[in-house]
């Protein structure tokens, strides 16, 4: 039926109610956030390499000489050897938004490394990190309808300033200007969705849930953004039912008065006779919240998937669901051999946990930057557990911007992802001597446990600050300090073959004094060939 049809039919049924002396109800549900996403063809990309394009207004129109080119993708496929500023132009339809106060939002699943965006030609806001998702209300800029232009000049970091920003004094993981193995090359791009919203004025930004492995009992906090001009009463529903069933196990509803801004509304939900997330049977929920303020014919809903699992620390053992687990772990960057950093066709990634699996791994660390969101999908689904990096973890250079860098980075993956049952340790940094860098981590912990406090944290993994006796390098969940003193994080990479020193040497390190050992890394250094030496034979 045609929108304003249908709003024709409510306002005509709520007059009969009022002239026949009837009790007027709310609007019926008729529709959710309309979400219009912008991915795949008709794009275009060009180079600002004189860092001209601002003055000169690009944001109003494509550039003659510009590319066409697919999003999600890194410029790097249409520009392979430039790094730099590029611009990015989208022509998009604008459905209409049945709310009144309704808002515009534009989402952003991950721009590397910093975006300034506009709207037919009216700036809307800029953000800085490639990890981190983000939203800008677009609502002035918007025309319903078609013909709207969206520009976004995106830089990708060299060692030249631009906008202030070089490349080592980012959050980025491993990526440096002169590849070599072991190492990351320096890409760049939208490298995720984007996405139109006609959202109503009161939405939901963001679900957090915390299953007690115990009792089955979820906590539920969503937090709340009122974009009208006035406090609105408004109806959250929670439910909870399995992830590939529709039956609700349990539901809650609330109703409370949203003020106008951002506020947290918390609730909780218990399953019946619960089934555990474990590595052979990693079953799942979803728990969803639909809200709808008072007057608006315009609902807001979002889900998540969880697990019931404990993951945990104890006497000088890691432990899921109670009992004791060796970690069997594989390091892997976030890439596929066809698509350089686009997690639109994952068949390969799926394989490659499938191939893990089968061959005895039940954990991946993803080192030097965070897996994305559909990777942990995957892990979610396939039952292996998840080291998480932050891209501020390794290499980030020192500047008068590194602590709120470092903050954003880390916390922004915190908090994109601390609803996957997989990912049970956070890792802050890797391989990272003592000095400024080491010390922002260190004094970061009250803040990722603000965001959650369920998870294993680990410091450096490595080790490289030698100070593992004065600072613990493992903080246990709920835990604000770190907390397991002479936990021997350890990167070793022995000769190969192994003989009889390296095989004694994997058998009895930490035996002498007791410590317990977290063996982070070991291999053969991300060798190309391998030259096979007096030294490995004897």
């Amino acid at each position: 039926m045609h929108r304003d049809l249908q709003n024709m039919l409510i306002a005509s049924a709520l007059i009969i109610l009022a002239n026949t002396g009837a009790v007027a109800q709310e609007p019926a549900h008729l529709s959710t956030t309309q979400i219009n996403r912008l991915d795949g063809e008709g794009w275009l990309i060009a180079t600002d390499d004189k860092n001209q394009g601002r003055e000169e207004k690009w944001f109003a129109a494509p550039r003659p000489e510009a590319k066409p080119t697919s999003v999600p993708g890194a410029l790097q496929e249409v520009f392979p050897s430039y790094h730099g500023l590029v611009w990015y132009w989208k022509t998009f339809d604008a459905p209409i938004n049945p709310d009144p106060q309704g808002r515009y939002l534009l989402r952003f699943e991950s721009v590397d490394y910093k975006a300034d965006v506009w709207v037919n030609g009216k700036d809307v806001g800029s953000h800085e990190d490639a990890e981190e998702p983000f939203v800008l209300d677009v609502t002035d800029a918007v025309r319903s309808g078609t013909g709207n232009l969206l520009a976004v000049r995106v830089l990708n970091p060299n060692d030249k300033p631009i906008d202030g920003i070089v490349l080592n004094q980012t959050a980025k993981g491993a990526k440096i200007l002169a590849p070599n193995p072991g190492m990351d090359w320096n890409f760049g791009g939208i490298l995720e969705s984007v996405e139109l919203l006609a959202a109503p004025a009161a939405r939901i930004d963001d679900l957090h849930v915390v299953p007690n492995w115990q009792t089955g009992e979820i906590d539920v906090s969503a937090t709340v953004r009122n974009a009208g001009k006035q406090p609105s009463k408004v109806r959250l529903g929670l439910t909870v039912a399995p992830a590939t069933s529709g039956e609700n196990a349990d539901e809650t509803p609330l109703e409370m008065t949203a003020p106008v801004g951002e506020s947290v509304f918390k609730g909780k939900l218990r399953v019946p006779k619960h089934r555990l997330w474990t590595l052979d049977d990693p079953f799942l929920y979803r728990v969803s919240a639909r809200l709808q303020a008072k007057g608006s014919p315009v609902a807001d809903e979002q889900s998540v998937r969880c697990g019931f699992r404990d993951f945990d620390f104890t006497n000088g053992s890691f432990r899921i669901n109670g009992s004791r687990i060796l970690l069997k772990s594989g390091l892997r960057g976030w890439g596929t051999p066809i698509k350089l950093h686009c997690s639109q066709d994952l068949q390969m990634v799926r394989s490659d946990i499938i191939f893990a699996k089968t061959m005895g791994f039940n954990s991946i660390r993803y080192i030097s930057s965070a897996a994305s969101r559909a990777e942990l999908d995957l892990c979610d689904e396939l039952g292996m557990l998840v080291m998480q990096d932050a891209a501020c973890g390794w290499l980030l250079g020192d500047s008068s911007k590194m602590g709120e860098r470092f903050d954003r980075s880390l916390l922004g993956v915190v908090r994109r992802d601390r609803n996957h049952p997989c990912i049970v340790i956070w890792y802050f940094l890797n391989e990272t001597k003592d000095g400024p860098i080491f010390r922002q981590a260190l004094n970061a912990l009250p803040k990722v446990r603000d965001l959650d406090a369920t998870r294993v944290c680990l410091l450096n993994s490595g080790r490289f600050d030698n100070i593992p006796e004065e600072i613990g390098g493992l903080s246990r969940p709920g835990s604000k300090t770190w907390d397991v003193l002479g936990l021997e994080d350890v990167h070793k990479y022995l000769n190969v073959p192994y003989r009889e020193p390296e095989i004694n040497w994997l058998k009895t390190e930490g035996s002498k004094d007791g410590r317990p050992v977290f063996l982070s890394e070991n291999g053969i250094a991300s060798a190309l060939d391998l030259r096979l030496s007096k030294r490995n034979y004897g």
